[in-house]
């Protein structure tokens, strides 16, 4: 099982809350790829949970976001490395993924994503938070002769959103959770181009070598 340190999510510019990694990382250094020791409190029953969970998402994505995961699968396929099995295996969606609690930050890139993704946001006690919005401040929309400049989409437990980081900025509003016991929670899945990158890499290399 393997869970990657607690994210500051960019403390230093005013963000709140944690972000994990979980899955295939690429180490700082960039020269070897690894599968973190459980650092977090997030472990226990959710670990025995996250190949039912990844298998769950990966069929829901199926339902509502087609192609998608054929589109990071392939991506992973090319790069020839094996999904691990706490990532639900050959029925996951992808190498890793990225989990938030309580979060609250500022508009930005995904610019590590390979592909688009998509994210699904659940609550410890369901409709307890409030102020509790997904920001994308570069969308322009049309509706009627009026014209919106942003768009703030109400966040609630089970909402599912597939976007490509990579070029809509995004954010997640500072939510007020309602109780001391509630938590929200966002679950993102995308390829992730750093181990991508690294496995082609060494696929050339044992390539040439030949």
């Amino acid at each position: 099982m393997s869970y990657g340190s607690k994210g500051n999510a960019r403390q230093n510019t005013g963000d709140v809350g944690c972000m994990y990694g979980i899955g295939t990382m690429l180490s700082r250094t960039g020269a070897t790829l690894y599968e973190p020791k459980i650092m977090t409190d997030l472990a226990g029953k959710f670990t025995a949970l996250l190949p039912r969970i990844c298998t769950a998402s990966a069929q829901f994505a199926d339902s509502k976001f087609p192609d998608l995961r054929v589109m990071i699968n392939n991506l992973e396929r090319i790069a020839g490395k094996a999904r691990s099995s706490f990532m639900g295996g050959g029925g996951g969606v992808s190498h890793s993924m990225n989990v938030s609690m309580d979060l609250g930050n500022a508009s930005h890139y995904d610019v590590n994503d390979a592909s688009p993704g998509y994210s699904i946001w659940t609550e410890s006690e369901p409709g307890t938070a409030s102020n509790w919005y997904f920001m994308l401040p570069n969308i322009l929309l049309k509706r009627g002769n009026q014209t919106y400049y942003g768009v703030a989409i109400r966040l609630f437990h089970g909402v599912a959103i597939s976007w490509d980081g990579r070029v809509i900025r995004h954010g997640t509003s500072i939510t007020t959770l309602g109780s001391k016991d509630n938590h929200t929670f966002g679950w993102f899945w995308a390829a992730d181009s750093k181990p991508f990158i690294h496995l082609l890499k060494q696929k050339q290399e044992e390539a040439s070598n030949r």
